[in-house]
């Protein structure tokens, strides 16, 4: 919730086996967010931008910066794509 506080939507990347977005977009709207603004649905062949929080269920995210994991769930800060 930090990246969203600060105005960023947080990106989801699942692979088609797994569609992890849904809890996401569960926990989003208990709290009241605008899941369409706060969160960011990507292809699960996609990256997101440098610097954004993704959440994924892929069992081998790309690289980036971990900050935690929980279930089948991933939270990291994406690398630089160039």
């Amino acid at each position: 919730t930090a990246a969203i506080s600060a105005g960023k939507p947080i990106y989801l990347i699942d692979p088609p086996s797994n569609p992890g977005y849904i809890q996401a977009y569960w926990y989003g709207t208990l709290r009241g967010l605008d899941v369409s603004q706060s969160f960011v649905r990507l292809p699960s062949d996609a990256r997101a931008p440098s610097g954004a929080v993704v959440i994924t269920s892929a069992e081998n995210p790309p690289e980036g910066k971990i900050i935690a994991r929980s279930g089948p769930y991933t939270v990291y800060i994406a690398a630089d794509t160039q």
